[in-house]
């Protein structure tokens, strides 16, 4: 009785992995757009502020690995 389609823990959940990739993609887009609307908003001091340099690229680094 030993069937290889009866082995649900062989089958990966690939929708739900392509579910979370993509999620995690577009969080990663809607934040660098609303920092770049921010940025070209914002003063010029407020702009030049490299700790929100560090943090997008923090954040786009660990984004990438995690996709």
């Amino acid at each position: 009785d030993d069937h290889p389609d009866k082995q649900p823990m062989r089958r990966f959940p690939w929708a739900i992995v392509l579910a979370v990739s993509l999620g995690i993609v577009f969080f990663i887009l809607l934040l660098l757009a609303l920092l770049m609307y921010y940025r070209h908003s914002a003063s010029p001091h407020a702009a030049s502020d490299p700790d929100i340099e560090l943090v997008l690229m923090v954040g786009v680094g660990g984004g990438s690995v995690n996709v």
